[in-house]
């Protein structure tokens, strides 16, 4: 039921209804769809984009889109990028590029201790690590259970 602009109560059709449900479906998935992250950095705000190539890293690298929506303790690339922390973006790139590669191959190398910071390593990367050392080192692990 709606009301017109005298006051008048009025019916409204199943149709009608159903035409305006379907628009505000439409207009609901328009918005989720344009509001979604983008995992490319090249389409950021430019702040962003400027702000990375003025530390020498290029937006739309795999370097920087590979890591560009991990989200660590509620510290991201972009949070670090709004609050100008050069050492901080830096080491953020370092580390989470670092720990996307060991998950894949625990061959490799760790980074330069001035990159590598483990606060920007999940409990579950810090917890895979541990194990990958112990292992190396022909320590038994405790509880690879709990890394499940």
């Amino acid at each position: 039921m709606t009301i017109d602009c005298d006051g008048n109560r009025q019916w409204v059709g199943f149709r009608q209804f159903r035409f305006n449900v379907w628009w505000l479906s439409v207009l609901l998935v328009s918005v989720t769809l344009i509001c979604m992250p983008d995992s490319s950095y090249a389409c950021s705000p430019p702040r962003v984009t400027t702000y990375l190539k003025k530390l020498g890293f290029d937006p739309s690298s795999k370097e920087i889109t590979s890591i560009a929506n991990d989200n660590v303790n509620g510290i991201t690339l972009k949070s670090l990028v709004s609050r100008r922390d050069e050492t901080g973006v830096r080491r953020f790139i370092a580390t989470r590029n670092f720990i996307h590669k060991y998950t894949k191959d625990t061959t490799t190398a760790f980074p330069p201790a001035t990159l590598y910071d483990v606060q920007y390593l999940t409990p579950r990367d810090q917890k895979f690590i541990m194990i990958q050392i112990q292992k190396a080192f022909g320590v038994p692990p405790k509880n690879q259970a709990s890394l499940k």
